[in-house]
């Protein structure tokens, strides 16, 4: 079984007859999966180009998974785990920024965390 995450935007079309219109918008293979074994999951997002997801711990770690299916169908996955400080506190909030970083907000501090995309 593969498990796929597939986003979708919805917009009005301006018809009377069909009102709204649904517009795929990225793929992300397994990540379903990848989601369904993280039991202590607070939070996943994306950055604005669908290329990056992260998937943040309560207080431990955050996963983060590469999207190159599009520029390259021969792709390898890339994933990056990075390890939150003992000394932060849980995980309050994170944005993923246009430019291969990651702000993760903790009770104690703000940690920027550079993505490779190797």
């Amino acid at each position: 079984m593969v498990l796929i995450a597939v986003f979708f935007n919805l917009k009005e079309s301006g018809d009377e007859k069909q009102p709204l219109s649904v517009e795929h918008v990225e793929t992300f293979p397994a990540l379903s999966y990848v989601q369904n074994g993280k039991k202590n999951r607070k939070f996943t997002t994306f950055d604005p180009a669908y290329r990056w997801a992260c998937v943040a711990e309560y207080e431990r770690f955050a996963y983060f998974y590469l999207n190159n299916l599009p520029t390259n169908p021969n792709h390898k996955s890339v994933h990056q785990i990075f390890e939150i400080p003992a000394d932060s506190g849980n995980v309050l909030g994170l944005q993923l920024l246009p430019n291969n970083v990651c702000l993760l907000l903790t009770t104690k501090h703000v940690i920027a965390i550079e993505l490779k995309e190797k």
